[in-house]
């Protein structure tokens, strides 16, 4: 595996199964993970925590999927480029749709969860999505339009003092808008900064 600066990093991700399977033996693969700025996928919270074994998303047919909302990540890792379909089949790249997370309870026990978005390239618009459709627009899926939306990722407290998880999401949903230079984030969410609290 490369080595990567900790600024191209995304550590301590978390899947509950059903996302990843191991590349090497194809087996289903639950638990921590950590994702790189070209989109790879590897077990563990961080590169230090070893295995860090290579994951690939598991193959769905995507007409089968639920897409969802749109999110944005940094764009010193993926810019936008011109949509060229003529390397694509017959079928233009499906649009992003919403999604509606439902916390579960090891969420709860986490005390938070990731929450997927992308933000559109041309305009003020968010959609929240799934990890799956996150993990399309990251790894630029041909059957997705990523040259049109930018992937982002955010943990989302769950439990604690209220108006502490208030704010914190509150400081998290402001971070990421200033960090990746977008319009309007904070606004999307409308001031509900304590949604999914309990």
């Amino acid at each position: 595996m490369n080595y990567y600066p900790q600024s191209q990093i995304k550590s301590n991700l978390y899947t509950k199964g059903g996302e990843f399977v191991i590349a090497s033996t194809n087996q289903p693969y639950k638990g921590y993970y950590y994702q790189t700025s070209k989109g790879e996928y590897y077990s563990g919270k961080h590169p230090q925590d070893k295995p860090n074994a290579l994951l690939s998303y598991i193959k769905e047919n995507i007409t089968d999927i639920d897409t969802n909302e749109v999110s944005s990540t940094s764009p010193s890792f993926w810019t936008i480029q011109e949509i060229n379909y003529s390397n694509f089949s017959n079928e233009a790249p499906s649009s992003p749709m919403s999604f509606y997370p439902k916390p579960i309870e090891i969420d709860y026990e986490l005390g938070e969860f990731e929450r997927y978005f992308l933000s559109k390239a041309n305009e003020i618009k968010f959609l929240e999505v799934d990890a799956f459709t996150y993990g399309q627009y990251v790894s630029r899926d041909p059957y997705v339009q990523y040259q049109l939306y930018f992937p982002l990722k955010l943990s989302w407290v769950l439990t604690g003092v209220k108006e502490e998880v208030y704010q914190v999401n509150y400081k998290t949903v402001e971070r990421v808008q200033q960090n990746n230079q977008l319009r309007g984030f904070v606004e999307y969410f409308r001031g509900r900064f304590d949604k999914y609290y309990k």
